[in-house]
C-alpha cells in the first residue's frame, strides 16, 4: 500500500513520516474520507489562526456595553467578571480553543453558589455572543453549559409594622431616599442613591428614572403614590426641593442607614437585612392592591411579568396592602444628618 501511495505522490512532496502513516491508517479504519478529514483539519487550524483572543473578547464586550449606554454599575460588574475570565484562561488564548467543559470549569472554580453560577453564566454567554458578532470566533461554548439547579429562597417582604418602624427611625437626611425605595420601589444603589430632585415631579405625579441612572439603561416613569408624597413633604417640612441629590453624598448617610436597620432588629450576623427588601415589599403590596401584574412590572422597570413573579413578589393579602399604603408619618422626623 505504501509503495502504491508513493507512486501517486507528486514529485515535490516528501515521504510521510511513521506518525503520519499511522494517522492515515486510523482514518481509513474508521471509514472516513482522508481528503475531507485533512481539509477539515486545515480549516480548523486556519480558523484558530484568524480567531480573536480572550483579551480581545474582553475589550470588545466592554466597548459594546459603553456604546449601548449601560449603567455604570452594570459595566463595573461585567468588568470585574471579565477580568476573572481573562485571568483564568490567559489573555492570549484563542477563543476557539475554549470548550463548554472549560467554561463550566471556570464558573465552578470561583467558589460561587449555584445562584451566582447561573447569574455569571449569563455574563459569559453574552461575552461569547459579542465575540461571535464581531468575528472573533464562530461558536459560543458557554451556551452548551447546563445550569446548576438550586432551590430559590422565599422572597422576603417587610411587614407593615416593620415598614413603619424603619421609616419612623430614619433621620430626616436619609428619610426621603428610604421613602422612595419603599413606596416607589426604586433600586437603592443604582436608582435611589443617584436620583436628583429634578426628576421627582410631585406636581405631575411621577418620578423620572433616567436611562443613565437605571440598572436596565431604560427610562421609566414611576407613579408618586399619595403615601410617598406625604413622606416626602413630611421630610422637607412641606416644601420638597426642585433640584439637588435625594441621597446625601456622605459616608455618614450609609452609616445612619445601617444604624436604622440595626435599631429595628436587623444586623449583619443573626438577622441580616434581606437584599432588596423594600423593593420586593413595594412590588408585593402594589400587586396585591391593584391586581395588575403588567402595570406593576412596568413600575418596576421590567419588560415582562416573568421577573415580577420569579424574583419580586410574595403573596400578601389585600388587607395587608391597604395597611401598607396607609403607613403615614406621625410627628417630626429625627434630626438632620450630621457630619
Amino acid at each position: 500500500m505504501r509503495l502504491a501511495e508513493m507512486r501517486r505522490r507528486p514529485d515535490d512532496m516528501g515521504a510521510l513520516t511513521q506518525e503520519e502513516w499511522l494517522v492515515v491508517a486510523g482514518v481509513r479504519r474508521k471509514g472516513l474520507d482522508l481528503g475531507e478529514v485533512v481539509r477539515a483539519g486545515v480549516g480548523s487550524l486556519e480558523a484558530v489562526a484568524r480567531a480573536g483572543t480572550v483579551g480581545q473578547m474582553e475589550e470588545m464586550r466592554l466597548l459594546d456595553l459603553r456604546n449601548e449606554g449601560k449603567s455604570g454599575k452594570y459595566v463595573t460588574n461585567v468588568t470585574h467578571f471579565l477580568k476573572r475570565v481573562t485571568a483564568h484562561f490567559g489573555k492570549d488564548l484563542a477563543l476557539p480553543a475554549i470548550t463548554t467543559m472549560d467554561c463550566a470549569g471556570f464558573l465552578h472554580s470561583q467558589g460561587w453558589a449555584a445562584r451566582s453560577v447561573i447569574h455569571f453564566r449569563g455574563y459569559l454567554v453574552a461575552a461569547f455572543n459579542c465575540a461571535v458578532t464581531h468575528g472573533l470566533t464562530t461558536i459560543n461554548p458557554a451556551k452548551g453549559m447546563k445550569s446548576p439547579s438550586h432551590v430559590r429562597a422565599a422572597i422576603a417582604v417587610a411587614t407593615v409594622k416593620q415598614v413603619g418602624a424603619v421609616l419612623d427611625a430614619c433621620p430626616v437626611g436619609i428619610l426621603p431616599g428610604i421613602a422612595l425605595a419603599t413606596f416607589a420601589g426604586l433600586r437603592p444603589e443604582s436608582e435611589m442613591m443617584r436620583l436628583d430632585y429634578a426628576q421627582v415631579k410631585l406636581d405631575r405625579g411621577f418620578i423620572e428614572v433616567m436611562a443613565s441612572k437605571s440598572k436596565t439603561a431604560m427610562r421609566r416613569l414611576v407613579r408618586v403614590h399619595p403615601t410617598l408624597r406625604a413622606w416626602l413633604l413630611h421630610a422637607h417640612g412641606g416644601a420638597v426641593p426642585v433640584s439637588g441629590p435625594v441621597w446625601p453624598a456622605k459616608v455618614t448617610a450609609r452609616r445612619r442607614w445601617r444604624e436604622v436597620r440595626e435599631a429595628c432588629g436587623w444586623n449583619s450576623k443573626s438577622n441580616p437585612w434581606p437584599q432588596d427588601l423594600l423593593r420586593h415589599s413595594y412590588a408585593s403590596y402594589l400587586l396585591a392592591s391593584n391586581n395588575d401584574a403588567a402595570a406593576t412590572a412596568e413600575q418596576l422597570g421590567h419588560m415582562t411579568t416573568a421577573m415580577l413573579y420569579q424574583h419580586y413578589r410574595e403573596v400578601v393579602t389585600r388587607e395587608d396592602a391597604a395597611a401598607f399604603w396607609a403607613v403615614l408619618p406621625v410627628g417630626p422626623p429625627p434630626d438632620r444628618l450630621h457630619d
